[in-house]
């Protein structure tokens, strides 16, 4: 049986003011923008035991974070935000797609920022 963990984060500045992952989402094929501006996902690989998935999430999360301090930038976990605005979704087609499949429920996960365990069998 494999586990992965994926970690949603909102990005934020030395302000403390939501902003855009920019390269952060470009470290590895494991980081990526979500369907929010200033939301971004840190995944791992499938892995067999408990001691590898804690690994690779470490040090995968670790790699980020090392490069969000060199761009003055900072990783909030599971929150929501409540000193903003709106929050928009990005025009891409993985939200579009979401949005039809869940409809107008959809429109409350644009301020949540999680964390999901999938267990492969």
């Amino acid at each position: 049986m494999n586990t992965s963990i994926e970690v949603e984060y909102w990005v934020i500045d030395t302000d403390g003011e939501l902003t855009s992952p920019g390269e952060l989402a470009d470290i590895s094929e494991r980081t990526e923008r979500e369907f929010v501006e200033p939301l971004f996902e840190l995944k791992t690989p499938p892995c067999e035991t408990i001691n590898e998935l804690q690994s690779s999430f470490v040090e995968q999360l670790d790699e980020v974070l090392s490069r969000a301090a060199t761009v003055d930038k900072r990783l909030v976990p599971l929150g929501t935000p409540i000193n903003c605005g709106s929050i928009d979704r990005r025009p891409d087609e993985r939200g579009r797609i979401q949005k039809a499949v869940v409809g107008e429920n959809f429109d409350y996960a644009k301020y949540c920022a999680g964390t999901h365990i999938h267990v492969e069998k």
